[in-house]
């Protein structure tokens, strides 16, 4: 357990160095109104990795397509990460 949360840790450092370098002087992804966590029910028998798979679908929709954004979205749901870099996660709660 205590490797995971090392990889993950790792992940997501990896993933903020990426979104501090590689977003200055891109646009901000394109946001919606709606709430896809209204419109779509996840169903009750999803699993860990489904519903992983179903948050990235929803994420891509949203203009979050890169690796590093999808990492840090999930960072920031974890609450790995805080601050600046969550408001992405914060306009667009996904359950």
């Amino acid at each position: 357990m205590a490797m995971r949360s090392n990889v993950l840790l790792c992940v997501v450092s990896v993933g903020m160095a990426l979104v501090a370098g590689c977003s200055e002087g891109q646009q901000a992804p394109v946001t919606g109104s709606v709430r896809l966590s209204a419109t779509m029910v996840p169903p009750e028998s999803e699993t860990t990795s489904e519903r992983g798979a179903r948050i990235r679908r929803q994420l891509i929709e949203l203009g979050c397509s890169s690796n590093s954004c999808i990492q840090t979205y999930f960072g920031c749901a974890d609450g790995y990460i805080t601050g600046k870099a969550c408001d992405f996660y914060r306009e667009h709660p996904i359950d």
